[in-house]
């Protein structure tokens, strides 16, 4: 995780087959649903979806068993995010249904932000700019700082480029550009 987190994939690759052995040894499945979604992430931004995709399942697949909602929510929407990247938008907007299940009915909060400005992305992306103003309307209302506001604001700026108003998208990214460095 910390590997990918510092952008370095093909280090974490190396890792990868330890890894998912000693996370099985333990027989704990919040580790080897962990393990697959490290896996799975690693795979993604090496570009080898078909792997990705395998130990994202495979993940949610140890979950299914398990009341681990929190760590199946955020599986469920590391998988939506890399199906998002490639695109595959209806299996991504499929997946991101089971992460707001999470959050409406089990209160998982900590992937609201997240996963409504990943779905305003997508409807952005396929042209429905007043159904993505319409998922990011609700959050308006919500005290966001730091990489949820920035994830506010560059949505907001996608849509208003893709609107055919460039300085207001530009002025939008600036002023959600508080997320830190990494986000600038």
């Amino acid at each position: 995780s910390a590997l990918l987190q510092d952008a370095r994939p093909l280090e974490a690759h190396a890792s990868i087959a330890g890894m998912l052995e000693a996370a099985e040894r333990t027989g704990d499945p919040a580790l080897l649903a962990e393990a697959h979604d490290g896996a799975g992430s690693a795979h993604e931004q090496t570009g080898d979806l078909a792997s990705a995709r395998e130990h994202f399942a495979a993940a949610l697949a140890v979950l299914a068993d398990h009341d681990l909602a929190p760590l199946e929510a955020r599986c469920t929407y590391n998988y939506a995010s890399t199906l998002s990247s490639v695109p595959l938008r209806d299996e991504a907007l499929a997946l991101l249904d089971r992460v707001d299940e999470f959050v409406e009915r089990r209160g998982v909060r900590r992937l609201l932000v997240a996963a409504r400005t990943l779905r305003a992305t997508e409807m952005v992306w396929a042209g429905d700019l007043a159904g993505a103003e319409a998922v990011l309307a609700p959050l308006a209302d919500l005290a966001l700082g730091g990489v949820e506001e920035q994830a506010c604001a560059q949505v907001r700026a996608l849509a208003a480029v893709h609107a055919g108003h460039s300085d207001a998208g530009a002025d939008l990214d600036r002023a959600g550009a508080t997320g830190g460095p990494a986000w600038v």
